[in-house]
């Protein structure tokens, strides 16, 4: 089964603030910038203010063929910061959106992606090593064949719009890295060709013309 093990050809964060928290997830971005990813929510006991952070990494999948099917992938990501005091799930979520460029705008259309192509939850987040989230069927949906997959992250609570306690201790935001010469995200897929026969869970599996992934009634190997 081919395998594409992609890194990062481009990452890029964005964050808003308000007093109102509706204002500062619906918004269009205060700031944009293609650094270290940073993920979750925080607030000020001054102000007061909520601090929302939404990222987002581009992977070259030009190279799977537009009739392969995707049986499998994994984001993984290496860990750069952990604030979260109240811990969260990092979920990936649809980042078809997303410009390169990034824009201000970028932050704005995220607030739609909510269906989620994987989580793990911080409480487990490693600094000296890549986390992996293996991507679910909705995920595997978001790997674009011939062209580029655009991954997009935020918080579980973000997006179930939970609004963080208001006070300086309350912090549920972490940072990986993205596009990077050492530790780069990475994006690893398992893919078969149109025709290509292959076994799946004891299941004879092939891949039809429009590159869909069947199995053989009754053939179990």
């Amino acid at each position: 089964m081919p395998v594409l093990a992609a890194t990062a050809t481009y990452d890029s964060y964005y964050f808003q603030h308000n007093a109102v928290y509706a204002t500062a997830q619906a918004a269009t971005a205060a700031s944009n910038k293609g650094s270290v990813p940073a993920i979750g929510q925080e607030s000020t006991a001054t102000g007061p203010d909520y601090f929302i952070y939404r990222s987002g990494i581009h992977f070259d999948t030009s190279s799977i063929p537009s009739d392969a099917a995707v049986i499998s992938a994994t984001l993984s990501l290496y860990g750069l910061t952990n604030s979260s005091v109240n811990d969260f799930n990092l979920t990936i979520v649809n980042g078809s959106a997303l410009s390169n460029p990034a824009v201000l705008a970028d932050y704005g259309a995220l607030l739609a992606a909510t269906a989620s192509a994987g989580t793990i939850n911080t409480s487990t987040w490693s600094l000296v090593a890549y986390n992996d989230i293996t991507l679910n069927a909705t995920g595997l949906g978001y790997i674009t064949k011939a062209g580029t997959t655009k991954l997009a992250l935020r918080s579980s609570k973000d997006i179930s719009a939970t609004a963080p306690t208001l006070g300086d201790a309350f912090d549920e935001w972490i940072e990986a890295i993205g596009q990077d010469a050492t530790n780069p995200a990475k994006l690893t897929v398992s893919y078969e060709k149109r025709g290509n026969l292959f076994v799946k869970a004891e299941n004879l599996h092939y891949v039809d013309y429009n590159g869909a992934e069947r199995y053989i009634l009754g053939t179990a190997v």
